[in-house]
């Protein structure tokens, strides 16, 4: 007669090839090995079998016993862009019950692209603009999260001064999911319009949630001055688009 009330133990590794991001949901971009170990001093698989469980699929995991006694181990390797939805349940022989594992592994080896629409606004001289410029970005990615883009906006004027554009909260504004349209998996923003007069840079970066960066998108220059040339304004003495025309 063999008396036991003692729980089966499991404790669960993961060998990730690539990078990974263990949120709720376990991220990576490359195949990730699972270990399981139980321990249990009356682990008997003529009796009873830990249900291990890929979705709806489950699948027999080899279970080997370890030098230490009562200690069982068994692996499973995941491998391919995919959800896997991971669960698995045990009670030994004397029906004591193993708190239930359950995990969701997201393996996404696709990196996100990166795109730009910036309206219809013609320029006057090549990247000049004598009205506000529109822009819009748009990142594809199944594995979207607004918190991870990078944008970065300069404003200067024609003697290298900055000028102040934090009204805009351009880096703050790209964060925000709610100003995002999200299209399965399109996601686009428009950005607060660019009517300050300023000389511009837009710089913007996403990795996504495993860790697979965008494509190198390249900085974006312009220059924007709706003022009129006639009139003497705090950050120029003339307009913007004549200075730099007197260049040219």
């Amino acid at each position: 007669l063999v008396v036991d009330s003692i729980s089966p133990v499991l404790d669960v590794k993961y060998d990730f090839t690539g990078s990974k991001n263990t949120l709720d949901t376990y991220y990576t971009n490359d195949d990730v090995t699972v270990k399981f170990e139980i321990k249990d001093d009356n682990f008997d698989l003529r009796s009873a079998d830990p249900v291990f469980m890929v979705g709806s699929m489950k699948i027999a995991l080899t279970w080997v016993e370890d030098k230490t006694e009562g200690v069982w181990k068994a692996e499973q390797l995941l491998s391919g862009d995919n959800t896997y939805n991971l669960s698995l349940t045990f009670s030994d022989a004397s029906n004591n019950e193993m708190n239930a594992y359950a995990q969701t592994i997201i393996i996404d080896s696709v990196a996100p692209i990166i795109s730009s629409n910036y309206g219809t606004t013609v320029s006057v001289k090549e990247n000049i603009y004598n009205k506000e410029r529109v822009a819009e970005f748009t990142i594809t990615e199944s594995n979207f999260s607004a918190s991870d883009v990078q944008l970065n906006v300069t404003a200067k004027d024609i003697t290298g001064a900055n000028v102040d554009i934090s009204s805009k909260g351009y880096a703050e504004y790209v964060k925000n999911d709610a100003n995002w349209v999200h299209n399965g998996n399109i996601h686009t923003i428009k950005l607060p319009d660019f009517d300050i007069d300023a000389i511009y840079t837009v710089d913007i970066s996403y990795t996504d949630l495993a860790k697979n960066s965008a494509n190198d998108y390249p900085v974006d220059e312009f220059i924007v001055d709706m003022s009129d040339a006639t009139n003497v304004k705090v950050e120029y003495s003339t307009s913007i688009v004549d200075k730099v025309l007197e260049n040219i």
